[in-house]
């Protein structure tokens, strides 16, 4: 993560596996920080664009059926 070359840079520390998870533990998830803008985005899209794949939830099959 490029956090974590900042912070031990700043502090003058080597790269170590402590400092790479304190780095990951301090991320907030984007579905947190954006989560407005994510459900506005997935509101639009249920009625305007098609699922990129076949899930349980959609009722679609997954798979595809070829007659000839």
């Amino acid at each position: 993560m490029a956090a974590t070359l900042f912070d031990v840079f700043d502090k003058k520390q080597d790269l170590s596996t402590d400092s790479i998870l304190a780095s990951i533990e301090s991320t907030v998830p984007l579905y947190r920080t954006m989560k407005e803008d994510i459900d506005r985005l997935r509101d639009w899209a249920r009625d305007r664009a098609r699922p990129a794949s076949a899930t349980q939830t959609t009722g679609l099959i997954s798979g595809r059926r070829i007659e000839m």
